[in-house]
């Protein structure tokens, strides 16, 4: 008789983001890059978005005020692509437009869930003014 174990393991996002400046691809858009740890079962991962004037560090989000983001904001994919030992990725393609804002990364299976928070600020977008 031959036994065969699975384990079970929550996702956990790799690389938990601050501020990141978007530089934009020759077509205006940029691109965030959202990867999670080896998880069984695979996870879900799915973007959410808060439209906010960024800065600096200090851009904060509103718990409640998460939402998919519309067509207009950027795409990402459904199906997260799997990596090299398990390991899972979803991009998501930020419109040119798009200057600034909150972007969450969110990945979940039937044991648990991880997020990430990316602020984001395109260079060269705004300029302290010292008074």
């Amino acid at each position: 008789m031959i036994q065969i174990f699975i384990v079970l393991v929550k996702p956990k996002i790799i690389r938990k983001q601050e501020l990141q400046n978007c530089n934009p691809k020759s077509d205006g858009s940029c691109e965030l890059s959202c990867e999670v740890k080896p998880s069984v079962p695979q996870p879900n991962i799915t973007w959410f978005y808060q439209p906010h004037i960024c800065m600096n560090t200090s851009c904060s989000s509103n718990a409640s005020a998460w939402q998919i983001p519309p067509a207009d904001v950027g795409l990402f994919n459904f199906t997260p692509t799997r990596l090299e030992k398990d390991s899972y990725r979803s991009l998501f393609i930020l419109s040119p437009h798009i200057r600034s804002g909150l972007f969450q990364c969110y990945a979940v299976n039937f044991l648990g869930d991880d997020k990430s928070i990316y602020p984001i600020i395109r260079p060269g977008m705004y300029r302290n003014v010292m008074t």
